[in-house]
């Protein structure tokens, strides 16, 4: 194409061309050039290949680049070549099949009936890393990049307290549908307790706190008396 301007020399639109070319170091050089007066102009440089490999992904780059400055297609596309692993970012890793499963398996016990995502999150959360609530909000959005607003879970702890006997109905009810479950074998969960021993200054001679089994071990056992709390798993409701 060629443009006249009055009193200008006549401008030269030429196109891209593709070109390689050995290098000092017997490299393979991969250029954007335009002839403009029948001279050679590189216009853009994209490095210098040791192998075939790395020829290609450079000829496959410069390709890319003539077709978004020319915006136009080429009549006779070229097959996708090879991506170098350069020019993507590792943003991490999310456990999606995991989390599908867990979901499943809440939505045959029938967990999901509550139209409540969060709960089936907190759940999910709670099987892979026991935490609090606040930290499995964090630990949702760092395995799964699900995100819940704190606002969001102080509004539902409230109501999911109301949801108790519910939901042990439906674990008892999979449990006899499923496996046949007749209360002949029972379980029982051991909570350790301790009772911190009061000054006659204040004002209650007593406090029941919940402690960890690691926690034990930074306790002063003399100044304090422990007990054991059986929690038994029955058919009626504690």
């Amino acid at each position: 194409m060629i443009c006249r301007t009055k009193g200008l020399t006549p401008l030269f639109f030429m196109s891209y061309h593709l070109r390689k070319v050995k290098t000092g170091s017997k490299a393979t050089a991969v250029q954007v050039v335009k002839y403009v007066n029948r001279k050679r102009i590189v216009v853009k440089h994209f490095g210098s290949a040791h192998n075939k490999e790395q020829e290609s992904i450079l000829w496959d780059n410069a390709s890319k680049w003539i077709s978004q400055q020319s915006k136009q297609m080429t009549f006779f596309p070229e097959d996708e070549g090879f991506i170098s692993l350069e020019q993507f970012e590792y943003l991490g890793f999310q456990y999606t099949f995991l989390y599908d499963t867990l979901y499943k398996l809440q939505s045959r016990l029938g967990y999901t009936c509550f139209g409540n995502k969060l709960l089936n999150d907190l759940v999910t959360i709670r099987i892979i890393e026991p935490a609090s609530k606040l930290r499995s909000v964090e630990l949702l959005e760092t395995y799964f990049n699900i995100k819940h607003r704190r606002r969001t879970l102080y509004d539902i702890l409230p109501k999911l307290l109301k949801l108790k006997n519910k939901i042990e109905e439906l674990t008892i009810n999979f449990a006899v549908k499923e496996f046949d479950f007749d209360f002949a074998i029972v379980f029982y969960d051991v909570t350790t307790l301790y009772f911190v021993r009061r000054t006659p200054s204040e004002k209650h001679s007593k406090q029941t706190i919940f402690v960890k089994k690691d926690s034990l071990k930074t306790i002063n056992l003399i100044n304090h008396r422990f007990s054991l709390a059986w929690l038994l798993i029955k058919k009626v409701s504690l």
